[in-house]
This record gives C-alpha cells, structure tokens and sequence, in this order.
C-alpha cells in the first residue's frame, strides 16, 4: 500500500491510495484559422497514463504562439478540463500545459494555423529611386494578426503621392504576394499605395521612397596594357589590385595569357608587372595571409587544363611556381578558411566535371586532398560563412544545372548536403551579407536566364527567395560595399532577333546596366549604368570604398530585317569606378 503525502500533486482524499500525476495530455484539434477559438483538453495522467481524477494542482497554459490568446490559470475537475484558445500567428503551432508549483508539463499535437481573410496590405519598396529609373517594389495581403493572407482573390490598384509616378494596371496577387515595377520622376520623397478595388478598407502604404539622383556612378578609370576576360583581380594588401591572365581575341583561337598587370588606386592608372609562369585563362587568384597571391588551375581547351599553381609576391613584384594540385581543373572555385588554407573544389579537369577537393598549406606549398563534394559541379559558387564552413552552391555536371547546395567543414574535412536553393542555377552570384546570410543572384537556370534571387541562413540551412533583378543577368559580378548593400554590374543574356519570317538562333548580349540590392528591404534597384557594356569582367572594392571594374568581354547583337543577325565580340582593356 502507498501512503499518500498531502502536499503533492495529485494526491487525493477518501480511502485507499493513487498514484501522483507526472504529466498532462494536452489534445486540440489539427487544424485552426487565425484569430478563430478552438477547443483543447488537458488531462492529468500518472506514470502510467492512467487519469488522476485527485489532481489539485493548478494549470498555466502557454503557446509557440506568442500572439495566442490564452485561458488563465485553472483548475481541472477530475482530472480532467476543456479550455478555449485563440491562435493567431499563422504555421506549426502547440499550447502548453504546465503545473504552477510542480515540472508536471505536457504539449499538445502540432495545430496547423492558417492565415484568416486579408485586412490590409504591406507595400514595401526601397529607400531611394533615381527619377526616371524603375524599380520593384512587394505587395503582401496580411490579415489582422499579419500572417500572409495567401487565400486573398482580389484585385490590387495602385496610387502614389507623385503625380507623375509611372504605376502597374491593376493586378491579382499569388498566394498573397506580388512583385512590381514602377517609375517616380518627382525629385521628393514619395509613396506608393495598393487599394483593393472591391473593398478599400484593404488598402497599405509603402515606406517613403526619396527619389533623388544617383549618387553611385561609373567613371572611365584608364585602360589596361592588354584587352582581357575570364582574367582575375585581387585587391593587395598595399591598396592596389593585381590584374593576371586571362583571354584575348589578339589571337584566333584566343590564347591564354601569362601578363599581368598592377592598378594604382592613387594614380588611377595600370602598369605591367612580372609575367606569370604559366598562362592562364579562367583560373583562381587567393589573396593569403601574408600579402602574398596564389594562382591555381585554369586554362583554355586548345591548350589544355592546368594543375600547376604559382605565387605571386608584391614586393619582388614576381611569380614562382609553387606545389601543384593533385587535379587540374578549371571553373573551379578556391576559397580562404579561417586557419589560413585554401580550399579548392570542384571545376573540370578537361574531360569530365570532378567531385574533387584539395587544401594549399601556404606554410608547406603542398596541395593535400580533402573530403570530395557529394555532387561533381563547376560553375558554381564557394562562399565562407561567419562559422568558418564554406557554403557551395549550385553550377552544373555538365548534363543539368544545379540547384543542390554543401557544406565544407574544415574541422572535419567532409561535405555534406544542406537545403537545396529554390531554384537551380549557373553563372550566378554569391554573396556574405553584413548579417552573414548568403544573396544568390541571377544566373542562368533550367528553362533560361534568371532575375530571380534568393538568401540562404546559416542558421536554419533554408534558402527564402527575396526581391528579384531589374533584369536577368548571367556571368556578372557582385560585390558587398561598405554600406552593405550589393552592387550587380553587367553580364550577359540570350537575346533572340526574329526577322518575322524564320526563327534566329538565341545569342548572347552583353549588358551595361548596374543594380544595387538593399538587404534591409529586399529590394534591388538600378543605379547608373557602366560605361560599356561587358561580361566576364572583374569587380573589386577598393579600400576607398569604391568599385574597380575591369576588362571584359563586350557582345553584341545587331537587329535585322532580312536574315537571322551574326553577334560580335569585343575583349575590352577599359577600366572604371563605381563611387
């Protein structure tokens, strides 16, 4: 026979003896919509899952829900109470049980909370637009809690506080969302405004938009000794930039080159350095750190694939040949870890895309394999996050483009799959943003070239689409400035010239335009164009804080009335700033 101890919960008068509760069974329903009350019941139950009718404790409840409105603390009658809650946070939601003495606890089943009918809108667009110039902006349907309305059917009108405003027609929303464009040409600080057309009660107003004139903009920064493309730039420790190999159309076919040359912020002008010992076209530059610059891989296939590297230093202004990788590759990427090694994975190795990965000990000279990549790849993108993993992203195997994403732990020396992107794509950017999530940008995907982006979180592993380009762009640069938001130049896009009478084979253009992302709104914008057109080309941040573009290859595809047009390509040497 058990004695019973008063003061526990659980423990009840009359004769005999029963067992003290442990925990609580908390049951809902399944299903709930915002802002509705549903019904749940919490039970006392033993050790054994047996009701505890002698229960005298008191209930507290709680929510994953933070806006959940909740019954107050309780008692249960028999064991046993029925309660009412409201949720109103839409997603995977649970209430809780708890004893306001004891640990006796218990969490309901995962309630699935949908968002209620729309109430108002969101309208966001960035902080500033350059008169004139387009730029998107985000409508979202949110109800009254402000979860996305996803089952809003309505139609969307537009209105802005410049008269001169260049707005969309009206337009229906999918799932509670849509991305448009507009054009103010007011220099003032504006406002665009969305308005159901049937209920206008539902209705928002974006943040205030200064329309004012650009303040970036691109200015010719000389030339450099020798036209160039799928070249490489690495700022130097010294300020300057270190400009090397590359593709010339000096020769037919083009040949890689082995000069390299040096960028003098100060006199904003190029001038030849020591020659590479190998020429390169399409390789990877890593500055190391001891000021010194490591070359790897690359080459051009009438030449071959290389597995040598070299080493350039900046103070003899030379290169030297140094260990040489354990594969040749090409379209690779070489990433600096935080132990000051340098990760080298993926490419081609002039068959076949590889799998691949070795590590450069700057202390050795040695190349030493590492862990392989779960998935063959080039094209793709290495990026260092904040914990010192490498996050690679997309490419192709020659055969699809990719949308699978790994991770590189260096601890470990293994890859291994995290999410996958929301859409695959090659020919993209990645960027480290201030607040260490991942921009992906453009590119070219399965079905053509993209204007869509998207962020990957390190802490969650999930990429979440975000506002998408101005304009699809593949083969660009992207580079993070010091006000953290990321400036896009250039690239190229398949443009077809269909003279009405037969189909003309789809070439590539080179692109002029410039765009700027604002992390703190998700939005890109343009700002002023470059002063050519070019793809292929090399972005640096300066330690001014301004941009050095450099090089590239410039396509173009006249329009025609009589037959299908044949592109030209020209290698540039012309250099500029963004400031």
């Amino acid at each position: 026979m058990l004695s019973c101890v008063a003061v526990l919960a659980g423990c009840g008068g009359g004769g005999g003896s029963q067992l003290a509760a442990t925990h609580f069974s908390v049951t809902s329903v399944t299903s709930a919509t915002a802002g509705t009350a549903i019904d749940f019941a919490v039970t006392a139950l033993d050790a054994s899952n047996n009701v505890v009718a002698s229960y005298a404790g008191t209930v507290q409840f709680g929510s994953t829900d933070i806006q959940a409105l909740l019954p107050a603390n309780s008692l249960l009658r028999n064991g046993s109470g029925n309660f009412s809650v409201t949720l109103k946070t839409a997603g995977s939601q649970t209430i809780t049980a708890t004893d306001i003495v004891t640990a006796i606890t218990g969490t309901s089943n995962s309630i699935n909370v949908s968002s209620g009918p729309a109430s108002h809108f969101s309208v966001v667009a960035p902080g500033t637009a350059a008169p004139g110039t387009a730029f998107n902006f985000t409508v979202t349907a949110l109800d009254a809690f402000n979860n996305v309305a996803t089952s809003y059917s309505g139609t969307v009108h537009f209105t802005s506080t410049d008269g001169q405003a260049v707005l969309p027609a009206d337009s229906a929303l999918l799932n509670g969302m849509g991305t448009f464009s507009a054009t103010l040409n007011t220099v003032n600080n504006e406002m665009i405004t969305a308005t159901d057309t049937v209920t206008p009660a539902i209705n928002g107003t974006s943040n205030s938009i200064a329309v004012e004139v650009a303040v970036g903009q691109f200015e010719p920064a000389g030339s450099m000794e020798t036209p160039r493309y799928l070249h490489t730039a690495t700022l130097l420790s010294n300020g300057e930039v270190l400009i090397a190999g590359g593709l010339s159309m000096t020769t037919s076919p083009p040949a890689p080159l082995d000069m390299a040359e040096l960028f003098n912020p100060a006199s904003a002008s190029f001038t030849p350095t020591g020659n590479m010992t190998t020429a390169r076209a399409n390789h990877t530059s890593t500055l190391l750190a001891d000021g010194k610059v490591l070359i790897t891989g690359g080459g051009f296939v009438a030449t071959g694939i290389l597995a040598t590297a070299e080493l350039f230093n900046p103070s003899a202004g030379i290169f030297t040949p140094t260990g040489s990788m354990e594969t040749a590759r090409v379209d690779d990427t070489a990433t600096l870890l935080s132990n000051g090694k340098v990760l080298i994975a993926g490419g081609n190795d002039g068959t076949e895309d590889v799998a691949t990965a070795e590590l450069f000990d700057p202390s050795t000279g040695i190349f030493t394999p590492t862990g392989s990549m779960t998935t063959a790849r080039e094209g793709h993108t290495a990026t260092l996050l904040n914990n010192g993993t490498v996050l690679i992203a997309g490419g192709s195997d020659m055969t699809v483009v990719l949308g699978t994403t790994e991770l590189y732990d260096p601890s470990t020396g293994t890859f291994t799959l995290t999410g996958s992107m929301t859409t695959a794509r090659e020919g993209h950017t990645a960027t480290l943003l201030n607040n260490g999530t991942v921009l992906i940008a453009g590119g070219n995907g399965v079905t053509g070239d993209l204007v869509t982006a998207e962020l990957f979180d390190p802490a969650t592993a999930i990429f979440t689409p975000t506002g998408s380009l101005p304009s699809v762009r593949r083969n660009h640069t992207a580079t993070l400035l010091n006000d953290g938001t990321v400036l896009l130049t250039g690239g190229d896009y398949s443009v077809d010239r269909d003279d009405g009478s037969q189909r003309c084979r789809p070439q590539l253009e080179s692109s002029a335009s410039a765009e700027l992302y604002d992390p703190s709104s998700g939005i890109f914008a343009y700002t002023s164009n470059m002063v050519h057109p070019r793809a292929l080309h090399t972005a640096t941040l300066l330690t001014s804080g301004e941009v050095l573009v450099t090089g590239g290859d410039q396509l173009t595809v006249p329009y025609s009335n009589s037959s299908c047009p044949q592109g030209s390509s020209l290698v540039l040497p012309t250099a500029e700033l963004y400031q």
